[in-house]
């Protein structure tokens, strides 16, 4: 009776480690389709980035100019999303223009959920937020409001700071570069 006994708890242990062997090997295998996933779609983004640059790069001149457009466009949209969450601050209505507070990109970055973030689409946000400030920023009718030495607002409209003289001075130069930019036109 005891040889069948040692005979029963050896063929236990043998199922036993058989079974450990199959649980690990289904949890390696799980790991290795999630690392899998993860692999096909970083190279599939890689590839579609690969496709885009090919393109800038390309001779064909329109297919850099439908690029262009639609870089624009978003940056546009990314404007229009803007003047729409801070109708205070951002507006698309010459009189309602106001000087942004210094380190507003910082402020929409936080309020828009960007701060931190290091994901692709967050860092393509956040260059379409910068290059749409740029733009904002460097429109005549900002740059007019800017000359006037009016008070900068937040995001919220609230007053926080006004234009110091040599700001002021700074956008005047600017307009006049873009009179004699269009003049010449």
């Amino acid at each position: 009776m005891s040889e069948s006994n040692e005979v029963n708890s050896s063929e236990k242990e043998e199922i036993n480690t058989d079974e450990s062997k199959e649980v690990d090997d289904g949890e390696e295998n799980k790991l290795q389709n999630k690392t899998g996933k993860r692999a096909r779609k970083l190279r599939n983004k890689l590839k579609r980035i690969e496709k885009k640059i090919s393109q800038i790069k390309g001779e064909d001149w329109d297919d850099r100019e439908k690029w262009r457009t639609a870089h624009m466009a978003e940056i546009y949209t990314m404007l229009m999303s803007l003047c729409s969450k801070f109708p205070k601050a951002f507006s698309t209505d010459e009189k309602k223009v106001r000087p942004l507070k210094i380190g507003i990109y910082e402020d929409l970055k936080v309020e828009l959920g960007l701060k931190g973030k290091k994901r692709i689409w967050a860092k393509v946000q956040k260059r379409l937020l910068r290059e749409a400030l740029k733009i904002y920023t460097s429109s005549p009718v900002y740059l007019k409001q800017l000359s006037k030495r009016l008070y900068r607002v937040d995001l919220f409209g609230k007053r926080i700071e006004r234009v110091i003289k040599e700001q002021s001075n700074s956008a005047q130069v600017k307009l006049e570069e873009l009179d004699t930019k269009q003049s010449k036109k």
